[in-house]
């Protein structure tokens, strides 16, 4: 009854989709046994040598270059948002 209930200072863990007792088995199974690689089923990962690595190596580029163009907006705008508030303070005295 209280199998569900973890040992003082421990924590339960539960795995879901790839990481889960069942698809790990499957897993194994597929790959040929208890002692084999449980990634070597996976079939999500592609080898260096398939186009997509292109394709992913691409879309990292165009990220890095959207964040690079949206940290230099920002930048602008908290240069412009400082120089307007010292020309305030400026302006009461």
């Amino acid at each position: 009854m209280t199998q569900h209930v973890p040992d003082p200072g421990e924590h339960t863990r539960h795995y879901f989709g790839y990481y889960s007792n069942a698809a790990r088995g499957k897993r194994r199974q597929v790959a040929g046994g208890a002692g084999a690689d449980p990634a070597a089923g996976r079939t999500d990962c592609p080898n260096d040598d398939s186009p997509s690595v292109d394709f992913r190596r691409e879309c990292r580029r165009s990220w890095a270059r959207l964040f690079q163009k949206v940290y230099e907006v920002l930048a602008d705008i908290t240069r412009r948002l400082i120089e307007e508030r010292f020309d305030n303070i400026g302006s009461l005295s």
